[in-house]
């Protein structure tokens, strides 16, 4: 049995973005886990 895709998984919750969508998506996560990432360095630091 092959393993599915993500794309095949989730196909029915939302579309794929592209170009500057998704590049303006990718920085909020991004900036999302350095932010976490941060905060974890605070209280373990």
């Amino acid at each position: 049995m092959r393993g599915r895709t993500a794309a095949e998984l989730f196909k029915d919750l939302g579309a794929k973005l592209e170009g500057a969508q998704a590049e303006a998506v990718h920085r909020a996560f991004r900036a999302q886990d350095e932010d976490a990432a941060s905060g974890i360095g605070l209280i373990f630091g």
